[in-house]
């Protein structure tokens, strides 16, 4: 699945209660040259992750709730949620090298701490 859009009354259900992890790609859908930029790698990645991470877009003019909420300052901010959280964040534009490894290291959290639970012993 292909990045989609969300807002804030869709956050909570898209997003914190995710079954899976969620890239949140945070932008400004006018005037912002960085997040035109990030756009096609975050696409990217959604389609190359599509199986193991859910990837959305909020434009944080529309939806000034969910930015305030999450203190976002920068353009584009990319924070990754799993588990009902926020696991991490990255902020401005970045090389796709560097944001397939910020992705690829959560996502390979998550799946340890899945795993993990997986294994437990059930009481």
């Amino acid at each position: 699945m292909p990045t989609f859009d969300i807002t804030d009354a869709s956050f909570e259900k898209e997003v914190l209660q995710s079954p899976r992890p969620v890239l949140v790609d945070f932008h400004m859908e006018a005037g912002c040259g960085p997040c035109r930029e990030i756009a096609p790698k975050v696409a990217e990645i959604a389609s190359d992750l599509e199986d193991e991470l859910k990837v959305v877009k909020l434009d944080i003019l529309a939806n000034r709730e969910t930015a305030k909420r999450f203190a976002v300052t920068g353009f584009p901010t990319l924070m990754i949620f799993w588990g009902g959280g926020l696991r991490s964040l990255i902020r401005g534009n970045r090389p796709m090298e560097q944001l397939q490894a910020w992705v690829g290291t959560h996502l390979n959290e998550y799946r340890h701490v899945k795993r993990k639970r997986e294994e437990a012993p059930s009481h």
